[in-house]
């Protein structure tokens, strides 16, 4: 007896489950084969409890936040989509939340049960002043870095932090573009203590060596930072 099944769903098919020759019957928990959507898809990720407040704010605006998925390595845009779910409790255990976006995935590029990096543009910063991520510590002034004054000696420069994507993050209040912070060395500093810099290597970053001498920790590095980003510089998380 032959007979023809049409699938409910499109989707890409996998492997079968059964060979020629096999019963078949309604009732089989195996079933013949799987078939996957592949377009659109989706994709799960979490955000931080103490991020979720920014996002929620900017769902419920109105705004369509984009997302966009990285291969697993961060090196390749595989994809970009936007946010349309939240789930509604969060983990005790991680202190995150779990979100969902789609993607339209016409060229399959996104693979079901792959993993995959994501950014999602929570909020644009024009104007921005930033700093090396290193550059910022935490101890008991609060969130601070080591500040160089004209007479090259550093002080301790509280400030307050915005944004960050790993490498640069968005300073608030504290700073201006133009000022000098310490970018390595930090742990061998001391408020007060007298730096000398010079205009030494890796002029492509800005960074600048500072070199061994007396009440300067040796291997310490200023940086000529912050900077004003150009208008239109992305936060996101």
């Amino acid at each position: 007896m032959y007979c023809r099944i049409t699938a409910p769903v499109a989707g890409r098919v996998g492997l079968r489950l059964v060979d020629p020759g096999n019963y078949v019957t309604a009732s089989s928990s195996t079933g013949i084969v799987v078939i996957t959507t592949m377009k659109p898809t989706t994709v799960q990720f979490t955000v931080a409890q103490n991020d979720l407040d920014k996002v929620i704010q900017r769902v419920n605006s109105g705004a369509k936040l984009p997302v966009t998925a990285y291969s697993s390595d961060n090196t390749r845009t595989i994809a970009t989509g936007t946010l349309y779910a939240l789930s509604n409790q969060m983990s005790t255990s991680t202190g995150t939340v779990t979100l969902r976006a789609t993607f339209d995935n016409n060229d399959e590029a996104l693979f079901p049960s792959e993993f995959v990096n994501i950014k999602m543009l929570v909020d644009t910063l024009t104007q921005a002043v930033l700093v090396p991520t290193p550059a910022v510590l935490s101890g008991a002034p609060g969130d601070y870095v080591y500040f160089v004054n004209a007479n090259n000696t550093v002080s301790v420069r509280k400030v307050t932090l915005g944004a960050s994507d790993g490498r640069n993050t968005a300073i608030l209040s504290g700073l201006t573009a133009g000022d000098t912070v310490v970018v390595d060395g930090t742990d061998r500093l001391s408020d007060g203590a007298q730096i000398s810099v010079s205009t030494g290597a890796r002029p492509a970053t800005g960074t600048q060596q500072v070199p061994a001498t007396p009440g300067s920790p040796p291997g310490s590095k200023a940086r000529k930072k912050p900077r004003a980003a150009a208008p239109g510089a992305s936060a996101t998380s």
